[in-house]
């Protein structure tokens, strides 16, 4: 299978992980001569008659463009959404804990690069609740259980940003 420039696989990565919109990709898509003469007939074809302009159809091309990349290089989306993911924990977009378990579901579903360290924080966090859950808890034990969180912060900011550095060192090598 024959790699992508690195240009048009930056394009394809970001539409299959949702950081470009679909109307933004299907505009470049149409532009861009340069995606036919490097993809197999079927599949540019295949993105051409997509329907972007339904939630349904571009979702649709998101994941195969997703194929497209993974059989290139396999995990490439997954580690791409994961840094993505740890960015937004690092810069507090996405809340710790809520951040935290998704890591460990990507683990959980065969991710296994993801580094076990992970999965050993989530299960010394995974009796504090989620912040959509703080009203059903008494003050006093809510308390108690942010604490158990703050103990385990500083060396989950590490680990994230170590892996972030990981991924993305993998990314520009690749």
């Amino acid at each position: 299978m024959t790699q992508l420039p690195p240009d048009i696989h930056a394009r394809l990565l970001d539409f299959a992980c949702g950081v470009s919109a679909s109307s933004d990709f299907e505009t470049w898509l149409y532009g861009s001569g340069d995606l036919e003469s490097v993809l197999p007939p079927d599949e540019y074809l295949d993105l051409l008659s997509a329907d972007y302009k339904r939630p349904a159809g571009a979702l649709a091309a998101q994941e195969l463009v997703e194929a497209l990349l993974d059989t290139r290089r396999p995990n490439v989306v997954a580690k791409y959404r994961i840094e993505l993911l740890c960015e937004a924990m690092l810069t507090g977009r996405v809340d710790l804990l809520f951040g935290l378990r998704e890591i460990v579901q990507f683990y959980y579903q065969g991710y296994t690069f993801i580094p076990d360290v992970f999965i050993g924080l989530e299960s010394e966090t995974d009796t504090v609740p989620d912040s959509h859950h703080y009203h059903q808890w008494e003050h006093a034990a809510l308390a108690l259980q942010l604490e158990r969180l703050e103990w385990y912060r500083p060396q989950l900011l590490l680990e994230l940003q170590n892996l972030v550095a990981s991924l993305q060192g993998q990314r520009r090598a690749a």
